[in-house]
């Protein structure tokens, strides 16, 4: 065959039929150089062999690309396996957190490392098996052409590293923090494994709730640990969980009646737990798990948002009240800071630290998750707005200068109108949402007298301005 008929075949494939781009195809051919086919006597035979050795050597590839397939196969399998994740608790959880979150990013590697390594090898198998039929071809029909079997035989595993490199590279990164994180959860020892230490730990709670709680109520404010008695009713040794009150049954309809009943039950529980029997004891327990149940369901629990156009209004008439001045929304000139008779009653509590703090305690409540915390910003905002008014009152600037202060406390006539001057000064985003989710659980432990008058004073301002036009 001539050297023009060669290079033919070498561009077109001649009469030779297949499915597969012949393109593709011939950048493994090469034509043998006439210098070579000059020297050699038997050329015919030389091909018979060569063509046979490229059919045994492509048929062996295709073996080894197979095997190569079922191990990453078998890897992909032991790797599901490795993305096991430990038990949760509550010293680990954060940490357990992190590692799924770093598994669900290695598998994403893992697999695009994988798709790419199963894309390459199986293009390979495809090209080696259309080059078999080519074999057979110029077996049966001679042309002095070889196969660049070096070229084609290149190691898969280089090819897919190099196309893989980006995606493996990260995944090597992302084991290396899940190892240690692994590591750090396997040598962290399980919480509140010690019956005697929980008691204790509880005990000492308790005691400091009797050590915090507020005159006249059995109400004190979050204690610096009990977080981690939230985290410790949730565990399998809480009496709560031995007696079947966490978790809560999924079919339980949260009403006011169940959750009171819920935290009767569970302070009854706790208290045997602990073998007491003393009722201000068990007036904590009440208060804690109150904020532990409406924690841990939040934001089942809480109310939904008001409606716009009930929002609009009130926030219509407010605007409206916060720019007349003190006197024309009637507030008593006693309470008047001189200088402040003509100007906009919000700038009544821009004056000094006295007239500022009842502002921040009832912006607080609208941040609290258990009604009664938020119910007692509303009782400490009342007992501030009350403190200034003594004082602008008596003309002085601290209460121990005030004989008697708690005989000149102002009543409910005699401080409203300055209590919706605070509403209107204040920035809640729904003090109606606020109103019902204090008023919607006020039959829960711990309201007494001063958190309910301070409820009080909220709805009454709340219906004031819902109702009236201040023009």
């Amino acid at each position: 065959m001539n050297k023009a008929a060669v290079q033919q075949f070498l561009e077109t494939g001649g009469d030779f039929q297949s499915e597969y781009d012949f393109k593709k195809l011939s950048q493994y051919l090469i034509a043998i150089p006439p210098p070579v086919l000059s020297q050699e006597p038997d050329i015919p035979h030389l091909l018979e062999r060569v063509m046979k050795s490229v059919h045994k050597v492509l048929l062996n590839e295709i073996s080894k690309i197979n095997e190569s397939t079922d191990i990453m196969k078998s890897m992909d399998a032991d790797f599901q396996e490795s993305l096991e994740i430990p038990a949760t608790n509550s010293f680990n959880y954060f940490d357990v957190a992190q590692l799924s979150y770093l598994h669900n990013k290695i598998e994403k590697y893992f697999k695009l490392s994988f798709d790419l390594k199963t894309e390459i090898l199986n293009n390979k198998i495809e090209l080696i098996k259309a080059m078999i039929p080519l074999v057979n071809y110029l077996y049966s029909n001679p042309m002095p052409i070889l196969f660049r079997t070096s070229r084609l035989m290149s190691p898969a595993d280089r090819s897919s590293f190099i196309y893989s490199r980006k995606p493996l590279r990260r995944l090597q990164s992302l084991r290396r923090k899940s190892y240690d994180i692994n590591l750090k959860i396997h040598f962290t020892p399980p919480p509140f494994r010690s019956r005697r230490k929980n008691i204790q730990f509880l005990n000492n709670l308790i005691d400091q709730g009797l050590a915090a709680k507020k005159t006249g109520t059995t109400y004190f404010p979050e204690l610096e640990k009990e977080d981690l008695l939230y985290l410790f009713l949730k565990l399998p040794v809480s009496p709560l969980f031995k007696e079947k009150l966490y978790p809560l049954p999924p079919e339980a309809e949260l009403t006011p009646e169940y959750i009171k009943e819920w935290i009767d039950n569970a302070t009854i529980c706790v208290a045997a737990y602990l073998k007491t029997e003393d009722y201000d004891r068990a007036d904590i327990l009440q208060i804690l798990l109150q904020r532990f149940i409406f924690t841990d369901l939040y934001p089942k629990l809480y109310e939904e948002p008001t409606d716009i156009e009930t929002l609009n209004n009130y926030n219509k008439n407010i605007e409206k009240f916060r720019k007349k001045n003190p006197i024309e929304v009637g507030i008593k000139g006693k309470y008047i800071k001189e200088g402040y008779e003509d100007k906009p009653v919000e700038e009544l509590f821009l004056i000094d630290e006295n007239s500022k703090s009842p502002i921040d305690w009832i912006n607080l409540s609208e941040f609290c998750i258990a009604p009664i915390d938020a119910a007692f910003c509303l009782a400490k905002a009342h007992e501030h707005l009350s403190m200034m008014c003594v004082l602008r009152a008596a003309k002085a600037n601290h209460p121990s200068k005030v004989e008697n202060f708690m005989d000149k406390m102002p009543g409910f006539d005699d401080i409203f109108e300055i209590w919706m001057a605070m509403m209107s000064a204040c920035n809640l985003r729904d003090p109606f949402c606020i109103l019902r989710h204090v008023m919607k659980y006020s039959n829960l432990p711990g309201y007494k007298g001063r958190l309910m008058s301070a409820i009080t004073y909220l709805e009454a301002s709340i219906t004031q301005f819902q109702e009236e036009n201040h023009e």
